[in-house]
């Protein structure tokens, strides 16, 4: 089991970063649609931007969770 969770933690640990930086591109990507002069393009923004908002909390929040959870079994 420790090893388990130590693989997990390696893991999450490895990933987190590609993490943040499709975030960032996700909402970079909103972002430059709503600076972009197209009516279709801002109303597909504000339609997803809840939606990619909601996204980016679960999985940043997910690595968060594992990395707990992972720390908490020491043996």
């Amino acid at each position: 089991m420790n090893q388990f969770m130590t693989s997990l933690y390696n893991l999450v640990t490895k990933w987190q970063p590609l993490v943040y930086m499709l975030v960032a591109i996700c909402l970079i990507g909103i972002g430059v649609m709503f600076v972009v002069p197209s009516q279709k393009a801002k109303e597909f923004a504000k339609a997803n931007i809840v939606w990619v908002v909601i996204g980016c909390g679960i999985v940043l929040g997910a690595t968060v969770l594992a990395q707990e959870i992972s720390g908490a079994f020491q043996f």
